[in-house]
């Protein structure tokens, strides 16, 4: 209510909620850019740690290994990049991010490795796609690239079904 009586906190709010990559300044493409580059590393020297961790906590528990730690390691990874990214990209962008892609490369994949590298490259596409539709139609870079993400899922969801028969 409050947001919807100050024209002003609307359009902020409104940006807070659908984002807008195209008003990103320098030092916060920077910033996102070096944090995701060291969380990054992170996860991929840790990578064997936090898959076992979050597909057997208590068998890790038992071989010695700090699963808490570890876990809080996971967590605050990701807590870090979401709230960067939070402010330049929406909600509505940060989260589908992080759950389309992963859905949809789950359409064909058998294993969790497989899943890990095919939901970074279907981002990568529905991204740049994303982006070039909002350019080339004058729409909203964050819910554009939702769209894609959309579009996608459903058209690979349509070919596995019909696969499937």
């Amino acid at each position: 209510i409050l947001i919807a009586k100050n024209p002003v906190a609307e359009a902020r709010g409104l940006n807070i909620f659908a984002g807008n990559l195209l008003y990103m300044n320098v030092n916060e493409l920077i910033i996102i850019s070096l944090a995701a580059f060291f969380i990054f590393l992170l996860h991929l020297i840790f990578h064997k740690e936090f898959m076992f961790i979050s597909f057997d906590k208590e068998t890790a528990l038992t071989t010695g290994l700090k699963a808490n730690q570890i876990d809080f390691l996971l967590y605050l990874s990701i807590g870090i990049l979401i709230s960067l990214t939070m402010k330049t990209s929406g909600i509505i962008f940060v989260f589908g991010s992080l759950i389309i892609p992963p859905m949809t490369a789950l359409i064909f994949a058998r294993k969790a490795s497989t899943v890990l590298w095919v939901s970074p490259v279907l981002a990568i596409i529905s991204v740049i796609s994303g982006f070039l539709i909002a350019y080339l139609n004058d729409l909203p870079v964050s819910p554009a690239i939702i769209g894609v993400y959309g579009v996608l899922f459903l058209f690979l969801m349509i070919i596995k079904l019909t696969l499937r028969k």
